[in-house]
């Protein structure tokens, strides 16, 4: 799971991804020209 957060407190949920076999996955996130600033972590649900 992909989340992303302006502040640190709160995460949305943006995409499930599954990497590949070397272990990269595609980021898109669509809503980025809304903020002036973004940052993202994975998790493991």
């Amino acid at each position: 799971m992909l989340e992303a957060t302006t502040n640190f407190q709160n995460w949305s949920a943006i995409a499930t991804n599954s990497s590949s076999s070397n272990g990269l996955f595609w980021l898109s996130d669509v809503d980025f020209t809304n903020h002036s600033y973004r940052f993202y972590r994975g998790r493991v649900p």
